[in-house]
């Protein structure tokens, strides 16, 4: 009989570490894809820069390119990418922040030059974007503003950021999903996985990161902040529908926040648009440069 439970007690523990090799497998290739590399530089537009490299966690390095204002004023902006893409995107946006402050476009781990990383989450991002800040602050000083500027995972981290640092003064969130869990959850029954399944998935994610999926979701964050934000979005984006900045300008505190509407354009195709650049100089001089 003891023989007979001490069968039944091996296979129950086999059981849950092969489910949670699989979990993390699964998890593996979720949050894991081939490094990004760079296809420009600020050169490519005409911008003088220096290519610098910062320590984020574990001693490991990250890319940013520093685009100098030649009249520094009271404010530094920190530019952040997408998942699937490098900061060269926001080198034309780039061209007209640096005329009000210096730039910093920022590679996160595994993506451009920086160091390489087996799977990229949003808190993740955050750490990075706070080690870059480190960076700014050392550099300018306690009193810098620093905004904080980022696309589609991106700009939900800058959000996040901005929630959990001080520092940021400001945030512009382009092409930013709403929830977290709601884009989690479209992939993974995407991949036909049954209900029971993802709902433990989700709840396993959320113990690996330490938090809920509600408390890392633009929604849920913007409510929670005391800093100026510009929300951005096109009308034809086909990875994030343009009704999620909606939802998540829905929540803001009233007259928190602003938003701009890049009629046409795809999930990426505003970062080089004129008029988003223009939209965001406005957003700036209006909220740190003509107070």
């Amino acid at each position: 009989m003891v023989k007979i439970i001490l069968y039944i007690l091996l296979l129950s523990v086999l059981g849950i570490i092969a489910f949670f090799i699989l979990l993390n497998s699964i998890l593996h290739r979720i949050f894991h894809h081939s490094p990004v590399e760079n296809k420009r530089t600020p050169d490519d537009v005409g911008l003088a820069y220096n290519e610098i490299f910062i320590e984020t966690v574990h001693h490991k390095k990250l890319q940013m390119f520093e685009v100098p204002a030649q009249n520094q004023g009271k404010v530094v902006f920190l530019c952040v990418h997408g998942w699937a893409n490098t900061v060269d995107n926001f080198l034309e946006i780039a061209a007209r922040l640096v005329k009000m402050g210096s730039v910093y476009l920022l590679n996160t781990r595994n993506h451009g030059k920086s160091a390489r990383e087996n799977s990229m989450t949003i808190l993740k991002y955050e750490t990075d974007i706070r080690h870059a800040m480190d960076y700014i602050e050392k550099k300018f000083g306690e009193n810098i503003k620093i905004i904080l500027l980022g696309h589609s995972l991106g700009g939900a981290a800058a959000l996040l950021t901005a929630s959990d640092d001080k520092r940021v003064a400001g945030v512009v969130s382009i092409s930013t999903f709403s929830d977290m869990e709601k884009i989690l959850r479209q992939g993974f029954v995407k991949s036909s996985l049954p209900e029971w399944f993802i709902n433990g998935l989700l709840t396993y994610i959320e113990f690996r990161i330490g938090r809920t999926l509600k408390h890392v979701s633009p929604a849920w964050i913007i409510n929670k902040l005391d800093v100026p934000v510009l929300l951005i979005h096109g009308t034809k984006d086909e990875v994030v529908d343009y009704m999620e900045m909606e939802k998540i300008f829905k929540e803001a505190k009233k007259k928190q926040a602003e938003k701009f509407v890049a009629k046409g354009h795809n999930h990426s195709s505003l970062l080089k648009d004129e008029n988003v650049a223009i939209a965001i100089e406005s957003f700036i001089k209006k909220q740190f440069l003509n107070k």
